[in-house]
């Protein structure tokens, strides 16, 4: 007998993002910019997921990181240890419904966990993916 799952595992192979004009960042007291931020798969880990078509949800654990290229090309002409300048990982969690014709554009929510980064000792840094977005 043959039996169909509602749920299925996947992989993530790709996700990217990009913010061009980057966003202010109080350092030490001042006001700068970040410049350009990348976001994109942290490839030291895997990202997986999970479709479940009995409950039209799915659930979504990436593995990202952000890169700053010019803040940390300038943090580290100001002498600033290189772990400043590295990128800033963590897990991005994500739900979302799966719509009827199987996209789930706009559907997904969530919160990220930071690892900790010496840019915000005190976890400061807080990245949320709103519904709709």
């Amino acid at each position: 007998m043959n039996t169909i799952t509602c749920k299925t595992p996947f992989r993530v192979s790709r996700f990217s993002a990009e913010a061009p004009e980057g966003l202010a960042l109080d350092l030490q007291g001042s006001e700068i910019s970040t410049g350009r931020l990348q976001f994109g798969l942290d490839p030291r880990h895997t990202s997986t997921g999970e479709l479940d078509y009995e409950t039209r949800s799915v659930k979504v654990g990436f593995c990202v990181k952000l890169d700053f290229p010019e803040l940390a090309t300038a943090l580290e002409g100001l002498g600033f240890d290189e772990s400043y300048s590295a990128p800033i990982t963590g897990i991005l969690d994500v739900e979302g419904e799966i719509l009827p014709d199987h996209n789930l554009n706009g559907g997904l929510h969530g919160k990220c966990t930071i690892d900790p980064h010496p840019l915000f000792p005190n976890g400061g840094l807080q990245v949320e993916v709103l519904e709709g977005y």
